[in-house]
């Protein structure tokens, strides 16, 4: 008596760019005139997350995973016609260590970044509750400070955005129901284009009709006597000169396809605006983000066209490569392998002497190897 008996496999691995990666696997096997399938998946995000999926005769199964530190926790969930059967299993690996200098300086930037988030968000929080007592004065300049440090915090530019358009479209309305509201918006209006006598002349009238106001008091203030509002025109004019002079020096060299000398130049716009708040500052700030995005995208382009780039040393920006590498550290720690490698190639577009970056890339490719 014969008895015949074939199997058929088929396994399939596949890592994306940011290190994910998917397994898939199934056999068939042919025994005794039976056949029988069994099949299954792994999706694995960051080397930490696993969510898993199966079949075998009769039976679905479904599972999660997670590893942290030196402990591996799985879930499993196999269901069947008669009964659902749940298993949980805890490992431990004696000696395993994952984590290297690297990593731990990865972890530490990531660390940092939080803070700063957190601290921004704070920020944040007080610029809505004075938004939502309808100071507008000091939300606005809470908001012009977060978006000039922080360019890339979308959600402050929202409510500034709102704010200055609100206060535009009541300074522009005649009805005299709502005296206080236009002359508190025409202020507003005032003050942040720099006309600072105007503003002046607008709060007084303001005070005289709806009486005493901290906010109000706390900005007039500030240009109540001929002394103070000189000194103010005067400043203004000298930091938008200053600011302009940047910025045509950074759109200059962007023209002239010198992308990390406009970088570089766009930086000390950002720096300058704020250190110098003004009124024109987050129009410059925003300016300064816009060409530094063009100017990181065309480096990009000769990232993806492997083309190699002569760059005077003198026109190295070291300031701007050290943020970008740190930027790769976060995106390391959270996981985003592919997006770090990029951060990083593009710092050694910014200073090709960047030892930091080199040691990253070659430790980042070697371990998307494995």
């Amino acid at each position: 008596m014969f008895i015949l008996s074939s199997a058929l496999i088929f396994p399939l691995y596949y890592r994306f760019r940011s290190k994910d990666t998917i397994n898939i696997y199934a056999d068939i096997k042919y025994e005794d005139s039976f056949a029988d399938f069994h099949g299954g998946f792994a999706y694995i995000i960051a080397d930490k997350y696993c969510i898993r999926g199966g079949y075998y005769p009769r039976h679905f199964t479904v599972g999660l995973g997670i590893e942290f530190c030196s402990f591996a926790v799985d879930y499993a969930a196999d269901f069947s016609e008669i009964d659902l059967i749940n298993r949980l299993s805890v490992n431990y690996r004696w000696g395993y260590k994952k984590s290297s200098d690297f990593d731990g300086e990865a972890k530490l930037a990531l660390d940092k970044e939080n803070e700063n988030i957190k601290r921004v968000k704070e920020k944040f929080k007080k610029a809505k509750r004075l938004y939502s007592k309808q100071e507008y004065f000091r939300a606005s300049d809470i908001l012009s400070d977060i978006l000039t440090s922080y360019p890339n915090f979308e959600s402050p530019k929202h409510f500034y955005k709102q704010i200055k358009s609100r206060m535009k479209k009541t300074a522009e309305q005649e009805d005299e129901l709502d005296f206080d509201k236009i002359i508190y918006a025409r202020s507003y209006v005032n003050y942040y284009n720099a006309k600072y006598k105007e503003a002046l002349n607008d709060w007084k009238k303001y005070i005289s009709f709806k009486g005493e106001n901290e906010e109000i008091k706390e900005y007039s203030d500030k240009i109540d006597s001929e002394i103070k509002l000189a000194e103010l025109e005067k400043r203004e004019l000298e930091l938008k000169l200053q600011a302009e002079r940047l910025c045509e020096e950074g759109v200059k060299k962007y023209d002239e396809g010198k992308w990390v000398v406009c970088i570089k130049k766009m930086e000390n716009l950002q720096k300058f605006v704020t250190k110098n708040n003004f009124s024109k500052s987050i129009e410059y700030c925003n300016k300064a983000k816009e060409y530094i995005n063009k100017a990181v995208v065309e480096l990009s382009k000769n990232v993806d066209n492997s083309k190699v780039m002569t760059t005077e040393s003198s026109d190295y920006d070291e300031i701007a490569a050290n943020d970008k590498y740190i930027e790769g550290l976060v995106l390391y720690a959270q996981g985003k392998y592919y997006e770090a490698e990029r951060a990083w190639e593009l710092t050694l577009r910014l200073n090709p002497n960047h030892k930091k970056s080199k040691i990253a890339l070659r430790k980042l490719k070697d371990f998307l190897k494995e």
